[in-house]
Parts: C-alpha cells; sequence; structure tokens
C-alpha cells in the first residue's frame, strides 16, 4: 500500500507497536503496518492522534489533509523529504500532460463508481 485515504467521517486514527489503526464509528480496528505506507490523504472530520504526528513525521510519511468544502484550509505534512522532490518534479509534469490527466480521471471515476456500487449492493443485501 501506498497511500492511504480516510474519507470517513469521526474516524479515529492512532498507532499502536509500528502498527496505524483505523477506528469507524467504534468498528473494529483496521490496522496498517506503517512500513507500508507512504502517505496519508485524510479529507474528512477525523480524530487524529498527536503522537501519530511525529511517527508519521520520522517515517518520512507525508500527511495530507484537504478540506473539499474550503481548499485554502488545506494542508500537508512533510517528513524530512527524501525523494520529495523528484516526486514533486513527476507529479507536475504529469499534471501538465492532457493524455495522463483524462486518463488518471476515468480510472479515478471507474474506481469511484466500482465502489459506490458494491456499498450500495452490500446495503440492500442488509436491508430488510
Amino acid at each position: 500500500m501506498n497511500t492511504l485515504i480516510i474519507d470517513r467521517k469521526h474516524s479515529r486514527v492512532y498507532q499502536e507497536r509500528g502498527v496505524l489503526k483505523v477506528e469507524i464509528d467504534g468498528e473494529k480496528p483496521r490496522s496498517i503496518p506503517i512500513s507500508q505506507i507512504e502517505r496519508v490523504v485524510v479529507s474528512s472530520d477525523i480524530q487524529l492522534q498527536s503522537r501519530l504526528l511525529s511517527v508519521l513525521a520520522s517515517q518520512n510519511i507525508g500527511l495530507v489533509v484537504i478540506n473539499p468544502r474550503r481548499p485554502d484550509e488545506s494542508g500537508v505534512l512533510i517528513g524530512n523529504g527524501h525523494g520529495d522532490a523528484e516526486r514533486r518534479i513527476r507529479q507536475f509534469r504529469a499534471s501538465e500532460d492532457d493524455a495522463f490527466c483524462t486518463r488518471f480521471a476515468r480510472e479515478l471515476v471507474k474506481h469511484k463508481v466500482s465502489g459506490q456500487k458494491a456499498l450500495l449492493e452490500q446495503k440492500r443485501e442488509q436491508r430488510p
């Protein structure tokens, strides 16, 4: 896993013994080894353990906080930035490539629709 995206409101994110844990609405926490994470993207209101910030920074794991309603209130936490400049240059070049952006947007929408379809099917099965 490279990027962990947390987009469920009221999730609780913390770390225990080298494992990042995400608890959603009091459910059993989902565990992801920190060594498998390159960056964490948060796009909803969550509870974040302050100690986790220093762990992410020390492991060179970027934290991106996105406010979908107010993009000017978004932010980024970067560790020591090893390899970050090259990554940003590649990202910039990719963003200037219209063909890449079109392919990326199509894939993103395809995955979002697929996820929504799976969720709706799951909810339909649970419906009394």
